[in-house]
């Protein structure tokens, strides 16, 4: 075989980050990145440290940060909020972006970083953990949110909904209702009003807001159309951001009898018959909202009269 026929081999590749690879997101090479010390001053180290990301650089009005977690839209979420620009994701390759971090946010021989400093403005640099969670909170205090919560909540009890589902999507925040044990699509809203509105529902449950990663339960009483009623609230975080789950219960609950919850005639005449009977047990099961309360008040409210 001719020497020219022999296939060499390709070279190799430039390095991806594995993870990068796989969803094809856009990566960086630290080593050869030139990182704006304005930028780095745009997150407190702290909080750099703790999220374990690193500031690049701006492009326009976003910043382009280096992270290993692209899927962590509440990390996104936060330093959105704490630059107030927009946040691009970028996957270091193959490289220690722990130490890349110590090392950038360390005092440069020429003093870049304190040069730098004089050019942000103070709020920027005095912003810390604390004062992100104090903007949530006044976020949920504006009027808007406080319409819009309100609204939620009003729609469902008109709508005699049980469960009030709050779900962040890639582009959207989906408020879902089940009624009669079925769950609708009821409206989608800009994902920019998440934050705030789940903050303000834990707010009103009595929930921690600066916790956004554990699952947390609260619950709060409201007066809506001249009733009081009770919500249990259910906070998840999700890929996209905390979901919220609410279950509606109205203290002013009208008992119905038990000719009127549409049982079928062949049905109701054996549930009858269970009823009168001396002995035995009756089960009732079903998934949520499905009528196992109203059913056995029913139940009850047919002996009490018979």
């Amino acid at each position: 075989m001719a020497e020219e026929d022999i296939k060499q081999p390709e070279p190799p590749k430039e390095p991806r980050s594995v993870v990068g690879f796989r969803r094809e997101m856009p990566t960086v090479d630290l080593q050869e990145v030139e990182i704006d010390p304005t930028a780095l001053l745009m997150i407190p180290s702290e909080i750099a440290s703790q999220h374990n990301v690193l500031p690049l650089y701006m492009e326009d009005d976003t910043l382009v940060v280096a992270s290993e977690f692209p899927d962590d839209y509440q990390l996104i979420d936060t330093l959105s909020l704490l630059t107030s620009k927009k946040i691009k994701i970028l996957i270091p390759v193959q490289q220690n972006l722990r130490e890349h971090i110590e090392a950038n946010y360390q005092t440069s021989e020429g003093g870049q970083v304190e040069e730098a400093i004089q050019d942000i403005i103070a709020p920027v640099k005095q912003t810390s953990e604390a004062e992100v969670i104090q903007e949530l909170a006044e976020a949920a205090s504006d009027a808007p949110i406080v319409k819009a919560v309100n609204m939620i909540l009003t729609q469902a009890i008109k709508e005699r909904a049980s469960d009030i589902h709050i779900a962040p999507e890639e582009t959207c925040l989906k408020v879902r209702y089940r009624t009669d044990g079925v769950l609708h699509d009821s409206m989608s809203l800009p994902s920019t009003v998440q934050s705030a509105i789940l903050t303000r529902l834990k707010i009103l449950a009595n929930m921690n807001i600066a916790e956004r990663r554990r699952p947390q339960d609260g619950a709060f009483t409201e007066t809506i159309s001249n009733k009081e009623i009770d919500f249990r609230v259910a906070t998840i975080g999700t890929i996209w951001g905390e979901a919220c789950v609410m279950r509606v219960l109205d203290k002013s609950f009208n008992l119905v009898e038990l000719e009127s919850i549409g049982m079928p005639e062949y049905l109701m005449e054996q549930w009858e018959a269970a009823l009168a009977s001396t002995f035995g047990t009756l089960v009732i099961s079903g998934p949520t909202a499905s009528g196992k309360s109203t059913t056995l008040y029913a139940s009850l409210m047919k002996l009490g009269g018979t």
